[in-house]
């Protein structure tokens, strides 16, 4: 090795024998942060102040209760919007009515004349002079209402809709609100009932409202549809136009039919 390389090379090697004490520090490895963390400690319970309350580590905060966050489990909707009385679809009711009236459709009205056919006593059945089996049917605004909450009332007469019938709409526009205006004072009470829509699908409560609206039916007209095939079940056949017409007591005054309104008024009018 040359003179002046030899000297290039002692330099370096004086050098980095100086610099290695500063490094020491820094390569230097604490062999406590290899160790393992220590569990964290129990909460702490204080129980000052005349309660109980849990302090961990996390600040103070109590910790999560194990359930918190679990989807609770459905519940029954009460059916009440526009209904102050009568059943609410979840087992209870919507609301009573004062002393001296009742809940008929769901709507507290004067107390009518108190008919000694109601409960009706006769036999059930689906040919004239027996009584209409019961079943309930959903409301446009909510709830349900039934046959025998009808019972006191001199005539119901039932339409069971097909809206896309023709000739039902017909119906419905020209003669129903004039007829249920003509012998309303007689105790007559109309319902319609949707059954089938212009798509010849079940009717729904939107279809109720939509129906109701479109052809002006407001109280004392009840507007429901028929969500359960009550008609059937009552034993009762189904189609255009279908009518069914009750006087006091729910007994069935006329076949089951495409009735005229002559027939009707007849009946409503004895």
């Amino acid at each position: 090795m040359t003179g002046p390389l030899r000297t290039s090379w002692c330099l370096a090697l004086g050098a980095l024998l100086l610099a290695l004490p500063a490094c020491e520090g820094a390569l230097a490895i604490d062999s406590r942060s290899l160790e393992r963390a220590a569990p964290p400690a129990p909460p702490r319970v204080d129980q000052g102040g005349g309660g109980v309350q849990i302090l961990g580590d996390d600040g103070g905060l109590p910790p999560v209760a194990p359930d918190a966050g679990a989807p609770s489990a459905p519940q029954c909707v009460p059916m009440c919007a526009g209904r102050a009385c009568g059943a609410d679809g979840c087992g209870g009711v919507c609301g009573s009515c004062p002393q001296g009236e009742e809940c008929v459709a769901g709507a507290c009205a004067g107390a009518g004349p108190q008919s000694e056919l109601c409960p009706p006593r006769g036999t059930p059945g689906t040919s004239q002079g027996s009584v209409v089996p019961d079943f309930d049917f959903p409301l446009a605004d909510g709830g349900r209402t039934s046959i025998r909450e009808l019972c006191a009332h001199r005539t119901v007469l039932f339409y069971w809709l097909a809206e896309w019938c023709g000739y039902c709409r017909d119906w419905l526009r020209r003669n129903a609100m004039p007829l249920q205006r003509e012998l309303e004072s007689r105790g007559f009470v109309l319902v319609v009932l949707v059954g089938e829509t212009n798509s010849y699908g079940p009717g729904t409560q939107a279809d109720a409202r939509r129906i109701r609206d479109q052809y002006g039916l407001s109280a004392p007209v009840i507007v429901g549809w028929e969500d359960a095939s009550q008609f059937r079940r009552a034993g009762f056949t189904t189609g255009p136009q279908v009518k069914l017409l009750m006087i006091e007591g729910n007994e069935l005054a006329r076949r089951v039919g495409t009735l005229d309104d002559s027939t009707v008024r007849s009946v409503a009018l004895r």
